[in-house]
């Protein structure tokens, strides 16, 4: 069965709060930065809201989210990482930047992703992603790569 690729289409919003590690802050993508916003208070993961930005579909927002983490100025070393992991149970679109700092990326991507389209945005930023996509392509194409259902993996080897 295919995915809804619908979900896609729709507008969605790029989100970016404070976490409860002073230093840290998250972002991510929603339908609703606010519901998201709900869900992730009641975790403990977030504290304010920094930002919220709205795009036009979730394609535009995905290239920009992945495109962010080559573009924060302020690193997050694995070791911080695995840290505030075991704080606050998050690792993943963590970001030091202030507000002004994070909104100017952000806004700089975007502009740049209407200018070009997704397909250039995405040679441009994130140039090593495409190149892996196109080589997992690739050989997928020529049959040196199987992909295989992790649930199913135990049975296959004992095949």
């Amino acid at each position: 069965m295919w995915p809804d690729m619908t979900k896609f289409q729709k507008p969605c919003q790029l989100y970016y709060y404070q976490t409860k590690v002073p230093e840290i802050r998250k972002y991510g993508i929603a339908a609703s930065a606010e519901k998201r916003a709900k869900t992730g208070k009641r975790s403990g993961w977030y504290e304010e809201q920094i930002s919220v930005f709205d795009c036009s579909n979730r394609s535009e927002e995905q290239d920009i989210e992945a495109a962010l983490g080559h573009h924060l100025d302020r690193k997050i070393s694995s070791e911080e990482e695995e840290k505030w992991y075991t704080s606050i149970r998050i690792g993943l679109e963590l970001a030091r930047e202030s507000k002004d700092e994070f909104d100017a990326i952000f806004f700089d991507l975007q502009q740049q992703y209407r200018a070009v389209g997704s397909k250039a945005f995405f040679e441009t930023h994130l140039q090593a992603l495409a190149s892996t996509f196109n080589q997992v392509v690739d050989e997928l194409l020529k049959g040196k790569l199987i992909i295989v259902n992790p649930q199913e993996e135990d049975n296959w080897q004992d095949a």
